[in-house]
């Protein structure tokens, strides 16, 4: 199967006409035996309906990975951006940065507070370890950085602009060739509400780090930081991710309105002066396509199987209904309905409609539901389109005064306070997770609100490696008790 993943990936083919060698993908999840898990069920109802193609970036055959490895589970900022640099410092062609926001706040006195400069520390490192080729071979390492742009009609310049400021901040100082790296930007600009909400980095096309933290120098440093969370891991699952990658990259080859801004930037001088020109090349990259992928080996690992689950924020105006299709969506409907004792959900925001019918069956039917959300998170927002955190407890719990005890809400309360954080402020949870009877795990960008059901870009991945899964479990149980009982 590995050979096969990697065959669709590094040469040309049609990648939608690969079919991978497993038998679970032959099954629909009515012809699944009884003793079938979690994770057969997700995988199946994701990869053997054609419907959800529709909003999924990565063709589904290509979604299913096996012999992943290295998994580490990131708490909080620090871990997860150091961690990210420990990576980034080990690449030897390609650095893939995908976020929501890239904000650079000049609020703190040591700058050591800040993902950004532990991101460049990372490059910089890259570069210096080089081999240099030949006399007439050039080789660099390729940095590509893609942010959404929030406020599109102001043109990129926000997002560009803070992008910019981190890299003659803190990796121009940095003492490497500057002739060794190409650096590329690109926002991410829309008309309606498709945000790219994803967050990963992909080295190499060999490791893949995802979860819910931006590059937010107020959110995940202290002391201000959002409890976050974030995944990484070594094999197959890192190609896939390559792939959702520069399906975001391409979004249209010419500039303008609802398509990338797209700069190649270079660094100047003794200062390493940054500057940046428009892209006029229009590049359309091969989605996953790299010669290098093809020299990748990863051993065996029997319990290293991940599922990604993308989602295409492209077609903004397709109903609820249609928009249900998606690999995500698909993933957690099936994980909700298919659970047999325990749902666990972390969430900043928790108005989507489908998701609150869905844990509500879910206790209906004897399901334990514990879902934990920051107090007031986005009020502001979410209460102009939707439900605010509040109103939904307030309406489940006249679904908990029927279920009895097996749906419960509380807010986040972080070590060291004795009472929740109220809205977006410091230290305010942020993490996106569910965890399916303690044995399966869904984490990622995607958000249980409408955003993410209805309209946003997100990546998120499936996996039931068991030390991971339990390592997570047991951090939610840890969390879940210091909470606040809300119903």
């Amino acid at each position: 199967m590995l050979k096969t993943l990697l065959r669709c990936l590094a040469f040309s083919v049609v990648l939608t006409g690969c079919k991978l060698s497993d038998p679970a993908s032959d099954s629909s999840p009515q012809s699944l035996g009884p003793n079938a898990s979690l994770y057969d069920h997700i995988r199946a109802s994701v990869v053997n309906n054609p419907k959800n193609q529709e909003l999924s970036s990565v063709p589904l055959a290509l979604l299913p990975t096996e012999n992943n490895s290295n998994f580490a589970f990131l708490v909080q900022g620090e871990a997860i951006f150091n961690k990210a640099k420990e990576q980034i410092s080990q690449a030897k062609y390609e650095v893939n940065i995908a976020t929501y926001n890239w904000i650079v706040k000049d609020i703190y006195k040591d700058d050591d507070l800040d993902p950004a400069k532990a991101i460049f520390e990372g490059v910089a490192t890259a570069v210096k370890n080089l081999t240099p080729l030949p006399s007439g071979q050039e080789r660099k390492l390729l940095l590509k950085i893609l942010v959404n742009q929030i406020r599109l009609f102001q043109g990129p310049n926000q997002s560009l602009a803070e992008v910019k400021r981190s890299i003659q901040r803190y990796l121009s100082p940095l003492d490497f060739d500057p002739n060794m790296i190409d650096i590329r930007i690109a926002t991410y600009p829309h008309t309606k509400l498709g945000n790219l909400h994803d967050k990963m980095i992909i080295v190499d096309g060999k490791t893949l780090h995802t979860g819910g933290a931006n590059v937010q120098s107020q959110n995940n440093f202290k002391p201000y930081q959002w409890m976050d969370l974030a995944v990484s891991m070594t094999g197959p699952i890192a190609a896939v991710g390559l792939y959702e990658f520069d399906k975001k990259w391409n979004r249209g080859s010419e500039i303008g309105i609802g398509k990338n801004w797209r700069y190649r930037c270079e660094l100047v001088g003794a200062t390493k002066e940054l500057t940046c020109e428009v892209d006029g090349a229009k590049e359309v990259v091969n989605p996953g396509q790299r010669t290098y992928l093809r020299f990748l080996n990863f051993k065996s690992h029997p319990t290293g199987r991940v599922l990604a689950l993308p989602q295409s924020c492209d077609l903004d105006d397709l109903s609820r209904a249609r928009r249900l299709n998606s690999p995500q969506n698909a993933a957690w409907l099936t994980g909700m309905k298919q659970a047999k004792r325990s749902i666990k959900v972390l969430s900043p925001n928790i108005d989507a409609e489908h998701f609150i019918s869905s844990v509500k069956s879910a206790a209906a039917r004897g399901v334990k539901v514990s879902i934990m959300t920051s107090k007031g998170f986005n009020a502001g927002t979410i209460g102009v389109v939707g439900q605010t955190n509040r109103e939904v407890f307030d309406n489940m719990k006249l679904s908990s005064a029927e279920a009895g005890s097996t749906l419960q809400g509380r807010w986040y309360v972080p070590i060291g306070m004795s009472s929740p954080p109220d809205g977006g402020v410091a230290k305010a949870m942020h993490a996106k997770l569910m965890i399916l009877d303690d044995e399966l795990v869904i984490l990622g960008s995607g958000n249980q609100d409408r955003f993410a059901w209805y309209h946003s870009c997100e990546f998120n991945i499936a996996f039931d490696e068991p030390a991971a899964t339990k390592e997570v479990v047991d951090f939610f149980d840890g969390v879940w008790k210091k909470g606040e009982l809300v119903f």
